[in-house]
Parts: C-alpha cells; structure tokens; sequence
C-alpha cells in the first residue's frame, strides 16, 4: 500500500512539473493563461474562488501532519507541522484577499499537502549531528518567512516593495524562503521522490514570483530570487 502511494505521489508532481513546461511552451493557450495567472485579469467566473480558501490548504495540511505524527513521528515531521500551522495563522489573521484564483489552484492547494507527507513517510526516527543541523536551518528558515509575511502585511502601498533588507536584494523573499523549505526536505530525505517534490514546489514558486514582478515595473531589472533570476 505505501508503494502505491508513493507511486501516486510521484506521478501527482511529475504531472504538475508537466502542466507548468506545457504552460511556459504555450504561453498564448487561452486555458493555460486563465489557470496559471492565478485569476488576475480575468473576469470571475464559477471556475473562480476567492484566495481567502487558501487557508483550507493548511487546515488539511496540519490535520494531515497529525495524523501522520501519531502513526510513527520524526523531528522533521513535528517541525513540518509548525510550518503548516503557522502559514495557516498567517493567512486567517494577516492575509484577507479580495482577489480570485482558479479552481483548479484550490483543487491543487488541497492536495497537495497530503501528497508531500506521503513523501514525508520516507523519513526514518535516526537523529545524527547532520540531521539536527538541517532541522535547525529548517526552523530558521520558517522563521524568517514569517518575518517577512508579517512585514507584507503591513505594506499598505502594494505597488512597493516594503522596507525590510530581503526586499532590498530580491522582490520575493518569502518564495526563496520555501524553496530552501523543500531543500532542505531533499537533503533529509534523499531520493527521487523528494527531487521531484523540490522541482515542482520551485517551479511553482518561480511562476509565482515572475507574475509578482509584474506588479513592480520599477524594479523590472531586481532579481526575484537572487542572484540567479
């Protein structure tokens, strides 16, 4: 049964990491356009929701993350499980939206966390030195991403970037923030399975960092995530 899961898992991110080439190979395909721009520009329609859902995305990913824990807990598996219910507080008290997203990003959003501790299965109770040191960087990476959403928050001029140093190097330090997340997860647990989970979540981000630019016109020539794009 884990064996199928996995399975399972691989080919959900596989199949992400393909929508999101197929996309950036036809950019003008009217559907891809509509799903990957998150809503923006577009007129809403049944196929639109708000982004204040995005708060179930966490909800399911920590119930998920409980779960989990009581079946056979890891120290990278509890550390997860603050993460997700710290994104899920971030967004019921600092984030309220008044813009859409596709429904297809709220199918994907509520998936996706069950999918990725799947993979976490994979984690095994040995604690080392080198292990300790990455669930350390771990959580100083989560507490940097709060620092800097908690300093979104408080941007009341969204055609600028906020006064904070990260802001100053790149526009989407909060993105960087969760790719090095899922780095670090691919070093604690090597395999395929968490390759293929880093290329996806990157892949999502880097989207989502390039459509963010296009909020700045000012900065058009700042990286998004410094020093490679």
């Amino acid at each position: 049964m884990g064996m199928i899961l996995l399975l399972v898992a691989n080919l959900y991110f596989l199949a992400g990491i393909s929508l999101m080439v197929f996309a950036k190979a036809y950019p003008t395909n009217e559907l891809m356009k509509m799903i990957m721009d998150h809503g923006r520009g577009t007129k809403p329609t049944i196929f639109h929701v708000s982004k204040n859902n995005f708060v179930y995305f966490y909800v399911i990913g920590t119930l998920c993350g409980i779960y989990s824990i009581y079946q056979h807990f890891t120290l990278l598996k509890f550390v997860f499980v603050i993460h997700l219910f710290r994104r899920f507080l971030e967004n019921h008290i600092l984030f309220q939206s008044n813009t859409v997203m596709h429904l297809s990003h709220l199918i994907v959003g509520m998936t996706f966390y069950p999918m990725v501790w799947i993979l976490l299965e994979l984690d095994d109770t040995t604690l080392t030195v080198t292990k300790t040191f990455w669930i350390f960087m771990f959580l100083i990476t989560v507490i940097f991403q709060s620092m800097i959403h908690l300093t979104l928050s408080r941007n009341s001029c969204k055609k600028k970037l906020p006064m904070f140093w990260p802001f100053d190097y790149i526009i989407c330090p909060n993105f960087t923030c969760e790719i090095v997340l899922y780095f670090i997860i691919m070093i604690m647990i090597p395999s395929i399975s968490t390759f293929i989970l880093f290329v996806f979540v990157s892949g999502n981000q880097i989207i989502s960092a390039l459509q963010r630019k296009e909020q700045y016109p000012k900065l058009s020539q700042s990286a998004i995530f410094y020093p490679f794009l």
